[in-house]
């Protein structure tokens, strides 16, 4: 039986824009039919590399993803988004649990931008393009849950 890779993820919203998040497209996910690159909307993420705690796996992400460390946690969200990887997929793990934390974003938009070539783009979009541009509907439900608490 293969382990369940452990990963953070993020929610970001900007103190000076109520109600928009910070998005990335991620370029480097190949399709395992295919063989092609393909792009992804999705909040920022990774695993947790060797001994890492959850936190240091958060700021080394967003380093990675949107080449900035202004931010402050909101709080660590007291759910995960878990899923199965594909049957076929190229990875020793059978599925991911991502902790998510709430992040304020405090720096200035200039800051966001891609901070590997595994990133093509960092987005602001408001909560409902948000919607429409990511693909994972464990994602969605997360932001869903996030908007009908009151946090974004």
């Amino acid at each position: 039986m293969l382990e369940i890779r452990k990963a953070v993820g993020s929610v970001i919203i900007l103190s000076k824009k109520p109600g928009f998040l910070v998005l990335i497209k991620k370029v480097k996910v190949e399709d395992v039919a295919s063989g092609m690159a393909v792009e992804e909307w999705d909040i920022p993420k990774g695993g947790i590399k060797g001994q890492e705690t959850e936190e240091q796996a958060l700021w080394r992400e967003l380093s990675e993803e949107v080449s900035s460390q202004s931010f402050k946690v909101v709080e660590k969200l007291p759910f995960k988004i878990v899923f199965d990887f594909s049957e076929g997929s190229s990875t020793k793990y059978s599925g991911q649990e991502t902790t998510i934390f709430l992040l304020e974003f405090t720096g200035d938009e200039e800051e966001l931008k891609p901070g590997s070539s595994e990133i093509g783009e960092v987005f602001i979009a408001d909560f409902k393009k948000a919607l429409d541009l990511i693909k994972f509907k464990e994602t969605k439900e997360v932001l869903l849950n996030l908007r009908n608490s009151g946090k974004i």
